[in-house]
């Protein structure tokens, strides 16, 4: 069942729906690769990369 053959009823049964689609998207996305390939990160994750000539960013968030 399809999300959007669920968009009428409750709430539970839609997420769910919407969660099988994904699901199976990422499954047909990851078909055919290595289990290394599948957990190869692409984009490094923990502190922001430096930017030359730039200090470190000190906060997310800029005081206005």
């Amino acid at each position: 069942m399809g999300s959007f053959d669920v968009l009428l009823n409750d709430e539970r049964t839609q997420l769910e729906a919407f969660v099988e689609e994904y699901r199976s998207a990422i499954e047909n996305t990851l078909d055919g690769l290595t289990d290394e390939e599948a957990r190869h990160r692409l984009v490094p994750t923990g502190r922001p990369a430096r930017r030359p000539g730039r200090p470190w960013p000190t906060s997310r968030c800029t005081p206005s």
